[in-house]
């Protein structure tokens, strides 16, 4: 039993039973002649203590200790490995994952071939793997390699891994003669697209702005045309829906302009078109015809128009006699009407059946 308890002994002394008794288990050696024991006690949540004792303690106690052993020695390990693997976990999570590059430089530093240009390269602490400002005058890495080049706009580094550069785009960065074709860093590109977008929409409201002074001179155009009068078209009329072009031809208000002394006509319409303007008098013009006496005969569209047109004729057309046609009722004479003894001549009707016929005469005029 000496001898069994002297090998398992000597085993962990030496390290050759390490796989089956972990040194992180508690189990080592003071001395090869007068070996110790640590037997570790039992409890949750509370330290393991542990007690020595000499080999000839150890001898009296040779069945327990043995048997301790065997039974403590699979617990040990297992909670080791669980311990390990939790430990590994918490670390893996805090730790970002592995790059390619630190992959490469892993098995560089294994191998014992690690490259003093494939050091890994120093971010600042603001860096969020986009644009890196540690650079050093050619454009690479303070210390580090050339992995980084600058933006064309503000010349800031830009690191290759993080923005993830093709080949094509490195050696276009690499050029050193003068580019057509620019890289600009994320900062920039936004910087550029939002002053583009700003600089577009200016445009467009200067377009706008043009197109609103277009529609109000429009507009304008539009109420001089309102005071023209459209007439009835060939096919409207063809079509028999002339009545809706249709205007009051009896009610129409004119105005007679004669010469004081004795001219032409022509000399009449010339003094006219020299002085008087009803486009900038907003008046609508019905018609215009010559008269005996050299006058003219001038039609508007309403009553205020013939108004205004008269007080402006006043002041400019001294040597003009104007005069305003009074309207008269029209009178009509019915003949041939033939009834019979007893029938009874209704007006009432006789007028209905005339303002039907007659749509233009209106609902004021009363007949006598």
């Amino acid at each position: 039993m000496d001898g069994n308890k002297t090998e398992v002994l000597s085993q962990v002394s030496t390290g050759n039973a390490r796989e089956s008794y972990p040194a992180k288990a508690g189990y080592y050696m003071d001395s090869e002649e007068q070996p110790s024991i640590i037997r570790p006690t039992y409890g949750y949540g509370h330290d393991c203590k542990a007690t020595t004792s000499s080999a000839t303690d150890a001898q009296t106690d040779e069945p327990e200790s043995s048997e301790l052993i065997k039974k403590l020695t699979p617990l040990i390990v297992e909670t080791v490995r669980d311990v390990n693997l939790n430990i590994r976990s918490a670390v893996t999570k805090l730790l970002p994952p592995f790059t390619s590059t630190d992959k490469a430089l892993l098995s560089d530093s294994s191998s014992g071939r690690r490259d003093k240009r494939k050091k890994p390269r120093k971010v600042s602490e603001s860096c969020e793997n986009i644009t890196h400002s540690e650079v050093d005058d050619d454009a690479d890495w303070k210390g580090a390699s050339d992995s980084t080049k600058r933006c064309d706009n503000c010349k800031q580094g830009i690191c290759r891994g993080c923005e993830n550069l093709s080949s094509s785009e490195v050696e276009v960065l690499e050029m050193k003669g003068e580019r057509i074709l620019k890289f600009e860093c994320p900062k920039c590109v936004r910087f550029n697209t939002h002053t583009l977008l700003q600089s577009t929409i200016e445009d467009k409201i200067k377009i706008i702005e043009s197109k609103d002074e277009i529609i109000a001179l429009l507009r304008l155009n539009i109420q001089k045309l309102e005071n023209t009068v459209t007439q009835p078209s060939f096919s409207e009329v063809v079509q028999g829906q002339s009545h809706k072009a249709l205007t009051k031809t009896g009610n129409i208000p004119s105005m007679i302009i004669k010469p004081k002394k004795n001219q032409s006509t022509d000399k009449t319409k010339q003094d006219l078109r020299i002085n008087i303007n009803p486009s900038e008098l907003k008046v609508g013009i019905r018609g215009a015809r010559g008269t005996k006496n050299c006058g003219i005969l001038i039609k508007c569209e309403k009553a205020d128009d013939l108004e205004i047109l008269r007080k402006d004729m006043t002041e400019k057309l001294k040597e003009y006699e104007i005069q305003i046609n009074s309207l008269k009722k029209p009178r009509f004479k019915i003949t041939g009407y033939k009834r019979q003894s007893e029938e009874v001549l209704d007006m009432k009707l006789i007028e209905k059946h005339i303002r039907e016929q007659n749509q233009f005469i209106d609902k004021e005029d009363e007949f006598q």
